[in-house]
């Protein structure tokens, strides 16, 4: 704790030092905890600088998410403009009356996708069928790493499985990681680049993930995908079918596992374009 307010003190001086004599605008996205400090820096520069927040409005309203509703609402009171990918949340900043300006943009990961699948990747994708794993955040207690090994040693495809620092960590700590090293069809990868991460999903069977950026992935794409979080921040992506909350109950994901289905080119009815559109308000603000 000390020394995360030693880190914070020192970002916050630092940023305040560079906001004290140039930038007009202030961009930001909340999915890290120095949000406040860029809010603060920005606000006690004394100088006229608009917040621009990114992906306004997410809430997932369960209990594992209160500390990052919080983040989202943090940055949503403070912000002066509010780009909204989806209609879902856009109803949520009306309904906290935020005093910002809200502007619906549509969901920049349809331009990302579209172009990161035209470059070539570094690594050979498998042919065979595979399902990709990704835990970044859901797997907390034992119980839920116990799930989760439950879950990859029933499935019968290879699971490509990446886990992040923390989590990977998490098992070592439940005295967990050998076992899932020692599954059988189970491969554990390193962090690869976006290119090859993104086109391995794409040649995916299906994705078990707790990340929103891959959620959003697969929803563009067309691909099963069961979140193990117990939140979903885009109740359209869910509603559409494709994307479905288990938590890390190994029933609920082998369930919906069994019964997925699949849409190679879904008619999505959302916004897309969101890269200009963005890049067109920011250019009108300055």
């Amino acid at each position: 704790l000390g020394l995360s307010i030693i880190c914070g003190t020192i970002v916050f001086l630092k940023l305040l030092k560079i906001l004290s004599r140039e930038g007009d605008l202030v961009i930001f996205l909340v999915i890290t905890m120095s949000v406040p400090l860029v809010i603060g820096a920005t606000k006690f520069s004394r100088r006229k600088i608009k917040l621009v927040h990114f992906e306004s409005g997410l809430r997932a309203n369960t209990k594992r998410s209160i500390l990052l509703d919080k983040l989202y609402k943090f940055g949503d009171q403070h912000a002066n403009y509010l780009f909204v990918p989806y209609k879902s949340c856009e109803r949520n900043l009306k309904k906290e009356k935020v005093k910002g300006k809200i502007l619906y943009s549509g969901d920049v990961m349809f331009d990302v996708i579209k172009r990161t699948l035209k470059l070539k990747t570094s690594e050979r994708i498998p042919t065979t069928k595979y399902v990709v794993a990704n835990f970044t955040r859901s797997i907390i207690t034992k119980r839920d790493a116990e799930e989760i090994i439950k879950t990859l040693s029933k499935l019968k495809k290879e699971n490509l499985v990446f886990l992040n620092p923390v989590i990977e960590n998490r098992f070592k700590q439940f005295n967990l990681f050998k076992e899932l090293q020692s599954l059988p069809k189970i491969k554990l990868r390193k962090s690869i680049p976006y290119v090859d991460f993104l086109h391995l999903i794409k040649n995916s069977d299906f994705v078990i993930t707790d990340s929103t950026g891959v959620e959003e992935e697969c929803f563009v794409l067309g691909k099963s995908c069961v979140v193990t979080n117990d939140f979903i921040q885009f109740p359209e992506i869910e509603s559409f079918g494709l994307v479905k909350v288990a938590g890390c109950n190994s029933e609920k994901i082998l369930s919906f596992i069994n019964s997925k289905k699949e849409i190679s080119k879904p008619h999505l009815k959302f916004k897309e374009g969101a890269t200009k559109i963005i890049a067109d308000h920011l250019e009108k603000m300055l």
